[in-house]
C-alpha cells in the first residue's frame, strides 16, 4: 500500500515536471523568437533612410516650352520659340523637413518596438500561465467523480482557453504591429 501511494506520488511530480519543462521550453522558444524579431525590426528601422532620391526630384528646375508670335508683329507668319525655367527655392525647406521628419519617425519608431517588446512579453507570459492552467484543470478534471464538479471545471476550462486564444490574437497583433511600424519608417 505505501508502495503504491509512494509510486502514485513520483508519478504525479514527474508529470507536473514534464508538463511543465514541454511548456517552459516553448515559453523560452517564444522570448527567443521575440527577441530576433525585436533585433531584426531594429535593424530595419537603423537601416532606413533618411533622405531618399525622390526628395532631391524636388530641386529640378521647371520648364515650360511655349510656341508664340510676338506682340507687335500679329501679322508676320513667323512664330518664335521661347523657353522659360523657373526654380522655387522653397524646395530645399521641403527636403529639410522631410529628412526631420524621418529622423524624429525613426526615434518614435524604436521607442515604440521596445514598448511593443514589453506588451508582448507580458502577453507571452500570461499566454503559458493560462496554458498551465488549463493542464491542471483537465489533470484535476480526470480525477473528478461528481458531474456537477466536472461541469464547472469545463466552464473553467472553457473560459481559459477562449482568454489564451485571445491573448494568442494580441500576440499576432502586437506583431504584426511591429511589422507596420518597420515598413511605415521604411517609406
Amino acid at each position: 500500500m505505501r508502495f503504491s501511494l509512494f509510486l502514485c506520488v513520483i508519478l504525479h511530480s514527474f508529470i507536473l515536471f514534464a508538463g511543465n519543462a514541454s511548456l517552459d521550453d516553448e515559453k523560452n522558444s517564444d522570448l527567443s523568437q521575440l527577441e530576433s524579431t525585436i533585433s531584426s525590426a531594429k535593424i530595419r528601422i537603423e537601416q532606413s533612410a533618411r533622405l531618399h532620391g525622390a526628395d532631391f526630384l524636388q530641386l529640378l528646375p521647371t520648364i515650360s516650352v511655349t510656341k508664340r508670335s510676338p506682340y507687335d508683329s500679329i501679322t508676320k507668319s513667323k512664330n518664335e520659340i521661347y523657353i522659360g525655367f523657373s526654380f522655387n527655392s522653397n524646395q530645399i525647406g521641403n527636403v529639410s523637413d522631410r529628412f526631420d521628419n524621418r529622423s524624429a519617425a525613426k526615434r518614435k519608431a524604436f521607442r515604440q518596438v521596445d514598448a511593443d517588446k514589453l506588451v508582448i512579453r507580458k502577453l507571452i507570459e500570461r499566454k503559458y500561465l493560462l496554458k498551465e492552467r488549463i493542464w491542471k484543470y483537465t489533470q484535476i478534471r480526470r480525477s473528478l467523480d461528481n458531474p456537477v464538479d466536472a461541469v464547472n471545471l469545463d466552464e473553467k476550462i472553457d473560459e481559459a482557453t477562449s482568454r489564451l486564444q485571445e491573448t494568442e490574437m494580441d500576440i499576432e497583433k502586437a506583431l504584426a504591429g511591429i511589422e507596420y511600424l518597420c515598413v511605415d519608417v521604411e517609406r
